[in-house]
């Protein structure tokens, strides 16, 4: 051993870099099965050699991973390399401040037996909210984390984040939360896939209420990932996250763990774009949707004011066995838990026998009038409020009544925003009339705004609506009733009300309307 570090010392002092990194790499392997010589960093420095586990003192993988992390962050930072390999660890693997590791798409598998809550964990003490303490980030590139099937044993866990990396991330055979970041703030996560174990992988499945992915941090950003075989996909307790392209599935195979929840929002102003809740369903398929029995694409709670769901997709698969696909009219795509939601585009799919509940769900109607709905899949008929101008409160739930009492319908649609030019603003809205319940007498629609709100001089309204398969041939004309807040729906030629026997369940009713607003020197 001593020979060949001379030997190595030579051919720098010749500036022979090439043949002295071949003898460094010899040494390493050789070195590799007995005791690492103290110089050998130092040696391997100077040759160029990348930083290897084995070039650190430790009789097992887990001593030289953990040595090497410790090494190079009191060194002020550096990059350890595992090079394609997986090695086995024995406990948690602490990540360190300034340190990088490029897995290669290697990484470490937690050996049988395994003690510790997760195989790779960062825990900062403190945030530094300056310069240095941005330096000091961690990062973790093309890396491979393996749980092996181990009980209680997570994948990855983050302590007060600052701007830490994570760019190709695998982790796999996960029974506990998968990924957790806790406290802090701006990480970045892109290109990542979460795995659990499910049960035709060998008769094991995470533990009920598990997480691929669970957020307590603040202002962090997570693209293009997968959340796999969870019951619960992503948790996010934090605040004014952002997540984009993200896929939360499973199967409705008995043998695969159900995904309850796709995304489930439990804190302030977090964004969702583009992301997919693929295939929820329920825990127990006699009881109905509920935070613990699952049964949603997009669940937020009582803290997540200011959500916002973009371009989101909830789907049903058409694969699985019969007996675990949930009761038609029971996965609810989206359930608004507080006040200021906006959700726009919403798509949802249906391939398979199962189907959607009501679209989007509230607990209460004054949740419901600050959620904001616009566009979405017009052949599924959206659930959506909408906003008329110079309107209060402002949002609004409109409804059908014959006769003055509600007909059970509770879909509408509004086609686009509501849009101002020259004080001239374009709306419209329409009413799906499935399950329509009998009933006698003539047609109105209620919950509008007062007309009293929009009747002021220089101020007009006016509605046109068109009613699709229904009996009548006549055309018809809406008026509103301003201390009624209601909309009457005549026949044109002779004024007559529109009646239930009218109507089918098959009927559509679309209304345009335009609100104006005279400008300045108009006469």
């Amino acid at each position: 051993m001593a020979d060949a570090q001379r030997r190595i010392a030579e051919l720098l002092a010749r500036r022979d870099l090439e043949e002295a990194q071949h003898r460094l790499a010899e040494l390493v392997f050789d070195a590799s099965r007995q005791a690492m010589p103290r110089n050998l960093p130092e040696l391997a420095q100077l040759a160029g050699l990348r930083n290897v586990p084995e070039m650190f003192p430790g009789a097992t993988p887990t001593a030289r991973i953990q040595a090497a992390i410790d090494a190079l962050s009191q060194a002020g930072g550096g990059t350890l390399v595992l090079d394609g390999r997986i090695l086995e660890v024995t406990e948690t693997i602490q990540l360190r401040a300034g340190v990088t590791i490029d897995g290669g798409w290697g990484g470490v598998r937690a050996a049988p037996g395994f003690r510790g809550d997760s195989v790779v964990a960062m825990h900062r003490q403190r945030i530094d909210y300056d310069a240095a303490g941005y330096a000091r980030a961690t990062n973790l590139l093309n890396l491979v984390i393996d749980c092996n099937h181990q009980r209680g044993v997570g994948g990855l866990r983050h302590g007060n984040v600052q701007k830490d990396r994570v760019d190709g991330l695998r982790i796999r055979n996960c029974l506990a939360d998968g990924w957790v970041v806790e406290g802090g703030y701006e990480l970045f996560g892109q290109n990542f896939e979460v795995i659990a174990a499910s049960r035709r992988d060998g008769g094991v499945a995470p533990a009920p209420g598990r997480h691929g992915l669970i957020v307590a941090a603040s202002d962090c950003h997570f693209a293009d990932g997968v959340l796999q075989h969870f019951p619960i996909g992503l948790h996010a307790p934090g605040a004014h996250n952002h997540f984009a392209r993200l896929h939360a599935w499973s199967t409705y195979y008995a043998a695969d763990p159900p995904l309850l929840i796709g995304f489930l929002d439990e804190g302030e102003g977090n964004t969702f774009m583009a992301c997919s809740a693929d295939s929820p369903r329920l825990a127990d398929n006699a009881a109905p949707p509920g935070r613990e029995n699952g049964g949603y694409g997009f669940r937020s709670g009582g803290n997540a004011i200011n959500q916002r769901l973009i371009a989101c997709t909830v789907q049903l698969s058409q694969y699985g066995d019969a007996a675990s696909l949930p009761p038609p009219r029971t996965i609810i795509p989206v359930h608004c838990g507080q006040v200021r939601a906006t959700i726009l585009g919403l798509e949802v799919r249906d391939y398979g026998s199962a189907g959607f509940g009501p679209f989007v769900t509230a607990p209460s109607p004054a949740v419901m009038r600050e959620t904001t709905i616009l566009g979405g899949n017009a052949h599924e008929g959206m659930p959506t409020n909408l906003q008329l101008p110079c309107s209060e409160p402002g949002r609004f739930l409109p409804r059908l009544c014959i006769a003055g009492r509600d007909a059970g319908i509770v879909q509408a649609r509004q086609f686009g925003a509501v849009t101002r030019i020259g004080g001239l603003a374009v709306f419209e809205l329409s009413l799906s009339l499935g399950g329509l319940r009998t009933g006698q007498g003539a047609v109105t629609i209620q919950g509008l705004p007062d007309a009293a709100a929009v009747s002021a001089e220089g101020h007009r309204i006016g509605f046109q609506p068109v009613l699709s398969r229904w009996k009548g041939a006549e055309p018809v004309v809406a008026v509103l009733h301003g201390g009624d807040r209601e909309l009457h729906l005549l026949r044109q030629s002779t004024g007559a009300p529109v009646t239930d026997a009218d109507l089918t369940e098959t009927t559509a009713i679309s209304i345009a309307g335009q609100y104006f607003t005279a400008m300045p020197g108009d006469a």
